[in-house]
């Protein structure tokens, strides 16, 4: 692969990952695991059929009843809002009363169920009871003889397992907007399954009634018992009405208290005159005190002056005094007639003396006499102003006492009608439940499902089955594609070699590039030389290091091919450079004592330490005997100077270096090679450990190429196909029909 493809390939991959999930990979991980995937289904379907098929039958009948709603209170003033609320709190307590235990013990002994092979819990449930059978496990639930317990705490535990037996095999199914309520329960008896959902309906018609003839009877009890204190209360307050009327002689105590207070508006009329006329004559007295009882200042008094007697008596002296002035102009003073006319006027004057005098003393009279009338009127009204408060007090106690009887009369009425209703209806009690549709004995078994349980095990094994080869593939550490290495190491991969058939004992036979069937590594070996060459087109690229993290990766065979294919165009040595453990020698059929890279570092001549393969044309060096130093006959200036005379009779020069995180060498080594080659085995390796030994190297100044991906399964299942597809392309895509792959599928 040439850069231009290599940059094609990475800007490819890149492209696919910034995509999302592919997929296509997930299929191919699936279908990669496919055989195991199909025998863990088999497996698992197998064993549902087995069990499945001999798993009791069970039935499952259904009866259905309407549960009457009973009317709220319409003064609640919560029904306005939410009429809804209190019929759905009461479903559902119905829903609940058909789930109690005390309808599952009416059933339970309606029926006799604590008897009935079925809740005694030896009936045969299949492979479940033998296995606890084998497994010397009671399958039956039930205390029995021997546990030191009487009979009836025998039976008492008995019908408390056949209660919670019951219970866990009843299902209550409200139906949506309805009042129906369905009551199923499941039997390995069909004719019991149906007569016992007919009886938990019945049971529990049969429960609300007792319930509601319980609670009327506690009513009428207790209804009895206030009666007689209500009718005790009764006559109390009757009699303490009648002692009071008959204490304060009461005979119409609202006719009294209205004379009462017409007579304080009478009184209060009356003082309310007489003030007003005790305030005039009060006036009056004081301008007469105020004449000084000068009968000409007194008669200036208007209300004197203007007085009808005054006013007559005045009119006589006005008269008198006329007639005298009239006689004065005709007589003397001493006529007869003059002297008359003065007496008469003098008579006149005496008489108006004495009739203000009069006058006055009447005013003064009469507002004495308006004093006293006030006083005693004021007298009268806090008098009578008393006498009605006490008759208000007596009707205010008399009206207590009266509302006390109105109030116990009333209630012991209510009681008295009320505990009649409760006595006249007792015999009748409405159920608030009937039974709509009856239970019918079941035809056919609702449990087990055999078919849909087997085919649904099926389905999800499988599911499972691929979830957990998909989990196990994201969990995996190891490398095993070529995204990984560009994305995660940030190195280009050189090269990908397939899986290649090896010998007994575990390695790759030496001339598998030149075996005609093994196209697809030779063809991979062919590539990675090509990688190789253009990545030095210009130079500097003579002395090639392989390497590799650990033992048994298959660097020593890349290095050995890469040699026979650089072979066959360039003049190329191979030189074993691993003093720790070599493999050159003995590949190639060299004795153990052979002259190698020890000997020249030591002082060999070149001819004494090289050999040719003349069936590949290629000379290669072995390690030599062992040292007890290789690291330091590796970083002796020799060994580099043999590395530089080497290279001027070689156009190539491949370093087969000891793996990089077992022994330092190849990081000694990697400082005379112009470049170095990564040999990762697919999914046999840690991701972290060639990323420490890719590390090592850069941090010793090595120029590594690339890696070369060893060991891949480059089949069109594969799960890692489109990684390895780009490498290779159409033309590469091994099917039956092309060489070697019979050896792919052996491997």
């Amino acid at each position: 692969m040439d850069n231009s493809e290599y940059k094609d390939h990475v800007v490819n991959t890149q492209t696919d990952d910034v995509s999302g999930i592919d997929i296509r990979q997930i299929s191919r991980i699936v279908l990669a695991q496919k055989w195991k995937i199909l025998l863990f289904v088999a497996l698992m379907t197998a064993l549902s059929a087995v069990i499945v098929s001999d798993l009791p039958d069970r039935y499952e009948a259904t009866s259905t009843i309407l549960v009457e709603f009973q009317s709220a209170n319409p003064v609640n003033i919560e029904n306005v809002y939410d009429p809804d609320s209190r019929r759905r709190e009461y479903l559902r307590t119905q829903y609940a009363m058909l789930r109690s235990r005390q309808v599952g013990e009416r059933v339970v002994d309606k029926l006799s169920l604590a008897s009935h092979p079925e809740f005694l819990g030896n009936q045969n449930d299949g492979i479940i009871n033998r296995i606890k059978s084998v497994l010397g496990l009671s399958t039956d639930l039930s205390p029995g003889p021997g546990t030191g317990m009487s009979q009836d705490q025998v039976d008492r535990l008995r019908k408390q397992a056949a209660v919670s037996q019951f219970m866990a095999n009843l299902n209550i199914d409200p139906i949506p907007n309805s009042q129906l309520v369905n009551i199923q329960y499941e039997s390995h008896y069909p004719e019991l399954s149906a007569e016992i959902a007919n009886a938990i309906a019945s049971a529990y018609i049969d429960s609300h009634l007792d319930i509601r003839n319980e609670v009327t009877w506690e009513a009428t009890q207790w209804m009895n018992s206030r009666i007689g204190e209500l009718r005790t209360k009764l006559e109390a307050s009757e009699i303490a009405l009648a002692d009071f009327k008959e204490r304060e002689n009461l005979v119409d105590l609202s006719g009294v208290q209205g004379l009462t207070s017409q007579e304080i508006n009478g009184i209060s009329a009356q003082l309310l005159d007489e003030r007003r006329r005790q305030q005039g004559l009060e006036a009056l007295r004081r301008q007469i005190e105020s004449k000084n009882s000068d009968p000409r200042k007194l008669a200036e008094v208007p209300d004197i002056f203007n007085h009808v007697q005054i006013q007559s008596v005045k009119s006589a002296e006005l008269g008198a005094a006329r007639q005298v002035s009239e006689l004065s102009l005709r007589y003397g003073p001493k006529h007869p007639r003059m002297i008359a006319a003065h007496e008469q006027l003098k008579t006149a004057q005496n008489n108006l003396r004495s009739a203000i005098h009069s006058l006055v003393n009447t005013i003064k009279n009469d507002d004495q006499t308006v004093r006293a009338n006030v006083q005693s009127l004021e007298e009268l009204l806090q008098k009578t102003k008393g006498d009605y408060q006490v008759v208000s007090r007596k009707e205010g106690r008399y009206a207590q006492l009266k509302r006390e009887v109105e109030l116990n009369e009333e209630l012991y009425n209510i009681f008295l009608t009320r505990l009649e209703q409760t006595n006249a209806t007792a015999d009748f009690q409405k159920a608030n439940a009937r039974i709509t549709d009856p239970a019918v004995v079941p035809t056919s078994a609702s449990f087990p499902a055999r078919k849909l349980t087997v085919a649904a095990t099926a389905i999800g094994s499988a599911l499972l089955a691929a979830l957990m080869v998909i989990g196990l593939d994201l969990l995996n550490q190891h490398v095993r594609s070529p995204a990984e290495i560009e994305q995660k190491l940030n190195q280009r991969v050189i090269g990908i070699i397939p899986v290649t058939p090896q010998t007994r004992s575990g390695k790759l036979d030496l001339r598998t590039y030149f075996d005609s069937s093994q196209f697809g590594f030779s063809e991979s070996i062919r590539t990675l030389r090509t990688s190789l060459v253009m990545s030095h087109i210009e130079g500097q690229g003579k002395i090639i290091g392989v390497t590799s993290s650990i033992p048994g990766e298959g660097k020593s065979a890349i290095a050995t091919n890469l040699a026979f294919s650089l072979g066959q165009l360039e003049n190329v040595l191979l030189i074993d450079t691993d003093m720790r453990r070599p493999t050159l020698a003995r590949e190639f059929s060299l004795t153990d004592d052979v002259r190698g890279l020890s000997n020249l570092i030591n002082g060999s001549s070149l001819s004494e330490c090289i050999y040719r393969d003349e069936e590949s044309g290629i000379d290669i060096m072995p390690a030599g005997p062992l040292p007890d130093n290789p690291q330091e006959l590796l970083g002796a200036p020799r060994f580099g100077e043999a590395l530089a005379s080497l290279s001027n009779h070689y156009d190539r020069i491949i370093l087969d270096t000891p793996p990089s995180q077992v022994v330092s060498d190849a990081l000694i080594v990697s400082r005379l090679a112009d470049a170095m080659l990564y040999v990762v085995k697919a999914d046999a390796i840690k991701l972290r450990t060639v990323k420490g030994g890719i590390n090592r190297l850069l941090e010793f100044g090595a120029h590594i190429d690339g890696v070369v991906l060893n060991q891949v399964d480059t089949s069109e299942n594969s799960a890692y196909y489109d990684d390895y597809y780009g490498f290779y392309g159409e033309e590469y895509r091994y099917d039956d029909t092309t060489p070697g792959a019979a050896g792919r599928a052996a491997s």
